[in-house]
């Protein structure tokens, strides 16, 4: 583990954050919201090296928690990454809409990790998704 960790910030339905922790949570410090008002609070009191935000979060406000984070000067410059941590896999076309969708409001990235546990296996996509994260500014 290094040092000093990234910290991220991981917005999204219970039901993924198993696998995200599995994924994450030995690499990196990991604050775990489900709710937009407790992802807004965690991100008025600590500074996040990333915000890892489901494409279901709180009910689709995956869009209202990136206008938070880049219409503050503070937070603006945090890399923003979309997931799609769901156990399905979603279509070619559903992916490409959520990428220009995601890249016109400021997200730094999509992540499809549903596709990569189907494709890769657990293991595999889980060490993806770290050296992933491990890259991002």
């Amino acid at each position: 583990m290094d040092m000093n960790p990234k910290t991220i910030l991981i917005a999204d339905e219970q039901q993924n954050i198993p696998a995200l922790r599995l994924a994450l949570d030995d690499a990196f410090v990991l604050t775990i919201c489900t709710s937009f008002m407790e992802a807004a609070h965690q991100i008025d009191i600590n500074r996040f090296d990333v915000i890892l935000c489901g494409l279901h979060f709180d009910e689709g406000k995956m869009f209202d928690l990136l206008n938070l984070v880049k219409t503050r000067p503070s937070t603006k410059d945090i890399p923003f990454v979309c997931i799609n941590a769901l156990n399905t896999v979603l279509s070619d076309a559903v992916i490409r809409v959520v990428e220009v969708a995601a890249s016109a409001t400021g997200t730094h990235s999509f992540i499809e990790f549903s596709k990569w546990r189907k494709e890769l296996g657990d293991e595999a996509a889980f060490a993806k998704m770290r050296e992933y994260i491990a890259r991002l500014p």
